[in-house]
């Protein structure tokens, strides 16, 4: 009875090693090829929708699982982005993306695909004072933001209130 019992317990185990070692992953390369404006990344996010936007030297793209949708500055569109070598893409309230380019930040509306070039506004509306340099932003796990602004000053940014307090 207790060999019977060992060989079910040996026969459990060998399936469980077997059924785990059947994973196989499957890889695709994005790049210009696949429609990738430049195959130099500098950034990468992941947006609230699922789409994948990377950053390159030559503009934001947006991957929505099967092609890419570039952006790029046009001189004659002051909704198009400020620049097109991007440096960072970050999440931000209200759906929005804080875009570093090396000509200055967008923040970029998803839902009209249209950028403001001019961050001060949007940090007002959110209650940071207007004039300040933010280098990072943060979504905590309660999907709060945390802004690390100029002299080393943390805003707060509650969703659920809508207010924000420096930490």
């Amino acid at each position: 009875m207790t060999r019977l019992l060992i060989l079910l317990l040996f026969a459990c185990i060998n399936c469980l090693t077997l059924a785990g070692q059947k994973t196989h992953f499957q890889f695709s390369h994005l790049d210009i090829s696949r429609g990738l404006s430049n195959n130099q990344v500098t950034s990468i996010l992941k947006d609230q929708k699922g789409f994948l936007l990377v950053g390159t030297m030559s503009g934001l793209n947006r991957y929505d699982g099967y092609q890419f949708k570039t952006f790029t500055n046009s001189v004659s569109d002051t909704t198009s982005i400020s620049g097109d070598y991007i440096i960072s893409i970050q999440e931000c309230p209200g759906r929005k993306i804080w875009i570093e380019t090396k000509i200055g930040t967008n923040i970029y509306d998803p839902a009209t695909e249209k950028f403001d070039r001019s961050s001060s506004a949007y940090l007002q509306k959110l209650g940071i004072p207007s004039n300040s340099t933010i280098y990072n932003i943060i979504k905590d796990k309660e999907g709060n933001f945390l802004f690390l602004a100029d002299n080393l000053i943390i805003y707060k940014y509650t969703v659920s209130t809508g207010k924000t307090s420096v930490l």
